[in-house]
């Protein structure tokens, strides 16, 4: 059992990982050293138990065509496909910062912003009514 991982930390929750492309659960990964797991409660003051790897980057083993190995003529197609996906993303997020740093820049809130803000303050009560309770927020529970 570990305290929850911050956003800078290594670990990784299972249901994000593979191993020679299996998807990893807390049965197949039980072996690995960076095993680990955290309790958190939800707002529903739910309990869920989350199975991460502390070090998945330290813990993977190469599997074939991967460092140490050629790579198949498949293998070289799908990384040069995730080579032009990061590219392609990376220049959708600097655009994306520039929209919104441009966005929240603006002297005067756009037409339409209190409405959109309404609805959606609206459509996710629990927020707003933790809110008005002097409830923490998702944000500001996290940073406890």
């Amino acid at each position: 059992m570990i305290d929850r991982p911050d956003y800078a930390s290594p670990a990784a929750q299972l249901h994000r990982l593979t191993h020679d492309g299996a998807p990893l659960d807390e049965q197949s990964h039980k072996s690995c050293p960076g095993h680990a797991a955290y309790v958190q409660t939800g707002w529903r003051e739910d309990v869920d138990v989350h199975y991460v790897c502390t070090d998945p980057a330290g813990n993977s083993r190469p599997t074939s065509g991967t460092a140490g190995g050629p790579m198949s003529d498949e293998q070289k197609a799908e990384r040069k496909a995730l080579i032009e996906s990061n590219k392609a993303m990376r220049a959708a997020n600097e655009t994306r910062r520039a929209f919104v740093r441009d966005y929240l820049n603006r002297r005067s809130a756009p037409k339409g912003v209190l409405r959109y803000v309404v609805d959606t303050m609206l459509a996710q009560r629990w927020s707003l009514a933790r809110w008005f309770n002097g409830m923490a927020n998702q944000v500001e529970s996290e940073v406890r």
